[in-house]
């Protein structure tokens, strides 16, 4: 949404349908099925937070090694 705005001179290959209502309600779900699984099972949703962690240092290994 922000790159429609703020370039909208580009060309877009793809348009999604009921734009931008679609991507907000998408959005919106999403942040209320985070917030609901912190809520309801916070041991399981920290132990996908540190899976998440984990893979943060590799992902800056492998952005250093594609550089060169």
């Amino acid at each position: 949404m922000v790159l429609r705005r703020r370039r909208p001179e580009m060309p877009r290959p793809y348009r999604t349908w009921g734009y931008p209502v679609t991507p907000i309600l998408f959005i919106l779900f999403s942040v209320w099925l985070v917030g609901n699984s912190i809520r309801e099972t916070p041991a399981h949703a920290l132990n996908g937070l540190g899976v998440i962690a984990l893979g943060v240092p590799v992902f800056g290994y492998w952005n250093r090694v594609r550089r060169g």
